[in-house]
């Protein structure tokens, strides 16, 4: 009796924890369609999801009741950084990180196909409305045809499905084919075409070439890296980044060339530590603009891509180790637990996240949720 009373209230926990991230998906990516009045509906929807989201995740935790005495530090540690979504206005963020942190107890394959699960719906639901003609064409970034499927931007689907790709093969790596994994690929090489969006591109083929040749021994995959080394290798990309960009304003030719091929991203990105600076905490002083917002109130372009530098400017050195601290945590969870498919994706989510933000969005990123996953839910 007392079994099946354990595995009612995990069932129980398990679907307050799902609707809790498909609403948090769903109105996350509501708000990032062409069309104003959805947005707007969206956002005025917001508060309701944030009080329907925290009464499931308190029906979570009670029906899952599993607190240990180091979940109080990461708690603690998540309402510290959440201080400094307040100190931004970004609100709601304090709600997704309670979220990750509510995660660390559910095992990780069943967290990533739970934000797998509500991506797919969410996503098929926009593009869905757009060949319903409900959702319009994107008014900006499709001057040269490019399709942005129902999206404020064409290089939203794109960089979508390449994040949705990673969770795709790593949920299930023992039994994917080799059909399935060119199928992935066309359908990447088609939403290049479709949008014009190079870097989720280029990042997905590398990735399924890698997969492809790995293919006969997934389980037995381990990373390359030496152990006692591979914690450093994130803090590593992110610093040659930081390196890079700021080399530009001196001339260095590896920044400069870069910037070229990374359509002035280096460039950006060097603007920002000028114009915004680091600072300790939050700055709510920032403002960036993208060219939606240049073509509406005429303000100059200034948007720095780099998710990594993104979290320093708008949220400060506190948030940003947090992070930092966070994927090498992961990292080291792959590598010790010999999960080299797990340890390279952490590698292509450091990448991409240098050149582009959307890693660091719930609706997007799966593995954002598991970041604070306990070691003895690793392998649940």
């Amino acid at each position: 009796m007392a079994n099946k009373l354990i595995k009612k209230s995990f069932s129980l926990s398990n679907f307050f924890f799902f609707l809790a991230i498909f609403l948090i998906v769903l109105q996350r990516m509501l708000t990032r369609v062409s069309s104003l009045s959805i947005q707007n509906k969206a956002y005025s929807a917001s508060p309701y999801v944030l009080i329907t989201v925290s009464i499931l995740l308190l029906l979570k935790e009670l029906t899952h009741f599993d607190f240990q005495l180091k979940d109080f530090f990461w708690l603690i540690l998540v309402l510290i950084v959440s201080t400094q979504f307040f100190r931004y206005g970004t609100n709601w963020l304090c709600l997704v990180y309670l979220t990750i942190f509510s995660a660390r107890n559910l095992g990780l394959k069943k967290t990533i196909k739970f934000v797998l699960i509500s991506q797919i719906i969410a996503f098929s639901l926009v593009v869905v409305l757009y060949f319903l003609h409900i959702l319009p064409e994107a008014t900006w970034g499709t001057q040269n045809g490019e399709k942005a499927f129902g999206f404020l931007y064409p290089t939203y689907p794109a960089h979508l499905f390449f994040l949705m790709t990673l969770a795709i093969i790593w949920l299930h790596k023992d039994k994917i084919s080799f059909i399935f994994l060119i199928f992935l690929g066309i359908v990447n090489l088609f939403l290049f075409i479709w949008t014009q969006t190079s870097s989720p591109f280029i990042l997905s083929e590398l990735f399924l070439g890698w997969v492809m040749l790995d293919k006969n021994g997934f389980h037995r995959s381990n990373f390359i890296f030496e152990e006692k080394f591979s914690i450093f290798f994130v803090p590593l990309l992110i610093a040659l980044y930081v390196w890079i960009v700021l080399g530009f304003s001196h001339g260095n030719r590896l920044s400069l060339f870069l910037n070229s091929i990374l359509r002035q991203r280096v460039m950006l990105s060097d603007n920002g530590f000028s114009n915004f600076g680091v600072h300790l905490l939050a700055n709510p002083s920032i403002q960036m603009f993208g060219w939606n917002y240049t073509q509406t109130i005429g303000a100059q372009y200034n948007f720095v891509d780099s998710g990594w530098l993104e979290q320093l400017f708008f949220y400060g050195i506190l948030v940003f180790v947090f992070f930092v601290v966070l994927f090498m945590r992961l990292f080291m969870l792959a590598v010790n637990y010999r999960d080299g498919l797990l340890a390279l994706i952490i590698v292509f989510l450091t990448i991409h996240a240098l050149f582009d933000p959307e890693v660091f969005w719930p609706d997007f990123n799966a593995f954002l949720f598991v970041l604070l996953i306990r070691k003895d839910q690793f392998k649940e």
